[in-house]
């Protein structure tokens, strides 16, 4: 009997020597060199690189600094044996999905320009632009004055707007071809965003949205439902993003695709310093890439979006 027990304590210290010997931390460092070999002596310097060598059980434990990468695991984890990335100890790792610009020329006035190139597959609702960390708007109508993200800053329609017109008197009177308006409903239960085919005086004509489904068929720019400021019946509000014309607020920016140029008003009116300024170059942040068993510690995300899939994200 003892002779069993004895060799069973040796069977599971043996397996547990074997889990200790397949599993190895990695070690990222912004001092590091991918050719090295990921030891804490002699770290990586980048988080794919720790990717594509770490299988089940690894670990990637990565130093302070911000990483402008997106975390991608390239192996699949074992339910008993997760992969993981951590930070080390209570360093700040920042995994950023943005890329500083530099090298700002006065365009006009307050508005200065750099080259700059989004990624081509990116979506423009996915292009964003970052100032010492806060999140700036895309060139707008009504200017968003109290720079809350939350708050609509929007005007008000007028009656005679349909499923493919916006009637406002006050609309700047310049082209906003190529740009879009956002609608949000009088009752708040309905809201799109378009592009703008064509404008003149007040008329804003832009792709058509069906009415014919709920809950746009209750919620459109027929329907009066509540007030405006004035206590007059309303009939929804707008504001209209995305022309260079339209940029004359601090916060505001502006990205022309066809010279790949970007036109940036500072919230101090100053030229941006270099390296302040950031846009997203990076859809993803983090993506789990269909793995399974990956697990993520202690880090902090910046201007991507986390995408899990697989199973057993945690």
């Amino acid at each position: 009997m003892k002779n069993i027990k004895l060799f069973t304590i040796t069977f599971l210290c043996l397996l547990l020597s074997v889990n200790i010997i397949y599993a190895t931390n990695y070690y990222v460092s912004k001092n590091g060199n991918d050719a090295n070999k990921g030891s804490k002596r002699f770290p990586f310097l980048t988080i794919s690189k720790a990717s594509s060598v770490m299988k089940a059980g690894d670990v990637c434990i990565i130093k302070a600094g911000i990483y402008r990468e997106s975390i991608k695991p390239i192996a699949d984890g074992l339910e008993d044996r997760p992969i993981i990335y951590k930070s080390y100890k209570n360093d700040k790792v920042i995994i950023s999905a943005c890329e500083p610009l530099s090298d700002w020329t006065l365009f006009k006035e307050n508005i200065y320009k750099t080259h700059c190139s989004f990624p081509k597959s990116m979506k423009v609702e996915n292009r964003m632009l970052f100032s010492k960390g806060k999140l700036m708007d895309i060139a707008r109508w009504p200017n968003n004055i109290d720079h809350n993200p939350l708050t609509l800053d929007g005007e008000f329609i007028k009656k005679g707007s349909d499923s493919t017109k916006m009637l406002c008197p006050s609309i700047p009177n310049f082209d906003w071809s190529g740009a879009y308006m956002f609608y949000l409903g009088a009752h708040s239960g309905a809201s799109w965003t378009r592009p703008i085919i064509s404008s003149k005086p007040g008329i804003i004509n832009y792709q058509l949205v069906s009415f014919k489904n709920w809950p746009f068929s209750n919620h459109n720019p027929n329907r009066c439902e509540g007030f405006d400021r004035k206590g007059n019946k309303q009939r929804g509000q707008i504001y209209l993003f995305g022309k260079l014309a339209a940029l004359d607020f601090p916060g505001e920016w502006y990205y022309d695709s066809d010279d790949d140029e970007v036109y940036f008003m500072a919230m101090d009116k100053r030229k941006p310093s270099n390296n302040q300024v950031e846009i997203t170059y990076r859809e993803n942040a983090i993506n789990t890439n269909r793995k399974s068993n990956i697990k993520i510690q202690g880090l902090t995300i910046f201007g991507g979006r986390v995408l899990l899939s697989g199973k057993k994200i945690l």
